[in-house]
């Protein structure tokens, strides 16, 4: 993602430039972006009172530890600066990576943190890291898809915790896992190209 973002930037720089209207009001924006790496709990080299808001995808509730990203959060956000960060209140293809447990019950996937997985108690942990105005809405997602199997090729083999998973899994045991997933995957949705459903949980807290 984050060379995506700098290869976006670079390409319109370029246009700019070749088109002589580099000090047009969108080329010095993207100027103005900057891409770093950094861990979530210690925002290092981000100052105190720096930035107007802070935006997280799907990300603190898949630390070790949220209450500190939330808390970096705070840090560096102005006075009146906004946090906006969502989680998964749950989901149909959360629910069809759970079908693991039926081929190795040893094996564990992520699970959702209570804190982070219901409107009331995420409300709850954005007060308590000392946000504001905090508001919470549940908002419906849609995963679309062309075809079941590849659908499943995709949350077996290219998902994170999907692959650590299959590190410790024969080739039979994952190709059961998939053949499992995608009959799951045709009972929630019978026609493909399809979509499953989830809700997220939107957050949104003041400084």
């Amino acid at each position: 993602m984050v060379a995506q973002v700098e290869a976006a930037k670079k390409e319109a720089l370029s246009s700019f430039s070749s088109s002589g209207d580099s000090d047009s009001g969108k080329a010095e924006v993207w100027k103005r972006v900057e891409t770093k790496v950094l861990d979530a709990m210690d925002l290092q080299g981000v100052e105190d009172a720096s930035i107007s808001h802070v935006m997280a995808g799907w990300v603190f509730f898949m630390t070790s530890d949220p209450q500190k990203c939330l808390s970096e959060s705070l840090r560096v956000l102005t006075p009146g600066g906004v946090l906006a960060c969502t989680s998964w209140e749950g989901s149909q293809w959360l629910d069809l990576m759970g079908l693991l447990s039926e081929v190795r019950p040893d094996l564990k996937l992520f699970a959702l943190p209570e804190k982070w997985s219901h409107a009331e108690l995420l409300e709850k942990e954005l007060e308590t890291a000392c946000f504001r105005e905090v508001e919470v809405e549940r908002v419906g997602v849609k995963m679309h898809f062309e075809k079941h199997e590849n659908l499943i090729d995709f949350l077996v083999d290219r998902l994170p915790h999907s692959i650590a998973m299959k590190k410790e899994m024969t080739d039979d045991e994952v190709k059961k896992w998939k053949e499992l997933c995608v009959a799951k995957c045709r009972e929630y949705c019978a026609e493909a190209p399809g979509s499953l459903s989830g809700w997220s949980l939107m957050a949104i807290g003041r400084k």
